[in-house]
């Protein structure tokens, strides 16, 4: 967290403030810290450097990193990106989830899904 600087989309984080959104989904923007542009390896960390998905839906804990694959689809453009994850069908203990990485030029430069272990409480 200490290379990326990130600005999150204010319905992404109603679950800090006891109002999830409920629907499994978490945005924002990030930029490098050290002012760098990105480029098509620095891609590949920031489709799962978001606020996990499920908070949307009122999960409380952190979802483990099962497997990650990222999938460069271009060369981003200079400046911020932005970052969309979903997540969709939470159910015996894991989820998956699916984040689009697009640049300053709202392009799709990268995709990403990863499987994950929910926390225990909310894996019932």
């Amino acid at each position: 967290m200490a290379r990326l600087a990130s600005r999150l989309d204010p319905e992404s984080v109603g679950r800090a403030t006891g109002r999830p959104s409920a629907r499994g989904r978490t945005a924002g923007w990030f930029v490098f810290a050290d002012g760098r542009d990105p480029d098509p390896p620095a891609l590949l960390p920031v489709g799962d450097a978001m606020p996990p998905a499920a908070f949307g839906l009122g999960v409380t804990g952190w979802t483990r990193t099962v497997e990650l694959a990222t999938h460069v689809r271009a060369r981003p453009a200079a400046g911020p990106l932005c970052v969309v994850a979903v997540t969709r069908n939470p159910a015996g203990g894991f989820l998956e989830e699916a984040a689009e990485v697009w640049d300053s030029a709202g392009r799709l430069v990268a995709q990403a899904r990863r499987p994950a272990r929910m926390p225990r409480a909310a894996a019932g």
